[in-house]
């Protein structure tokens, strides 16, 4: 457990899977996420869980309220390249809990983990390009954008430009 002053990454628990289902079927957060939103039982939720936490290539952590260790989201590092030292980042904040400054705190913890325990060195993310406030909170953690992918995303609004940010650990 990564323990912050308003959150904590930890493993999940069987309490955590109404959350997550939620969140997964929830079409416009999913959407954000570049992820299409099917209907997700509890049990299918509890799978997909399964499935993210036993990946070799994967590290999953909810990300829970310190105050009432209530699940509000889920942030992860995907296809792990560990002879290069890089992976995918993935993060998601329940609608209620965006715009805290909580984004900010889940990346710190993350990052000091990554640099402390797994060696990876860098970190790479996909992001839509109209999804500003992810976009101002991946710059403010020190993301580059390094590339664009021209309406690369359908989108509700139409096709979307992808844009592919990059960011150095401190150890890196």
């Amino acid at each position: 457990m990564l323990k912050g002053g308003k959150v904590e990454l930890r493993a999940w628990q069987e309490e955590d899977v109404a959350t997550m289902k939620t969140i997964r079927n929830d079409v416009r957060l999913q959407e954000t996420l570049m992820s299409e939103a099917r209907p997700n039982s509890i049990e299918r939720t509890r799978q997909w869980l399964s499935e993210k936490t036993q990946h070799p290539d994967t590290l999953f952590f909810v990300i829970a309220s310190t105050d009432k260790n209530q699940p509000i989201g889920f942030v992860q590092v995907t296809d792990v390249n560990k002879r290069s030292g890089w992976g995918y980042l993935g993060i998601c904040l329940i609608p209620s809990q965006q715009a805290k400054g909580l984004g900010s705190e889940v990346l710190n913890l993350l990052e000091n983990y990554l640099i402390q325990v797994t060696g990876l060195r860098k970190l790479l993310l996909y992001v839509v390009g109209n999804n500003t406030p992810a976009i101002k909170l991946y710059k403010k953690q020190g993301f580059k954008e390094v590339g664009v992918l021209k309406a690369h995303y359908k989108h509700s609004t139409g096709y979307q430009d992808v844009i592919l940010m990059e960011h150095l650990l401190a150890s890196g």
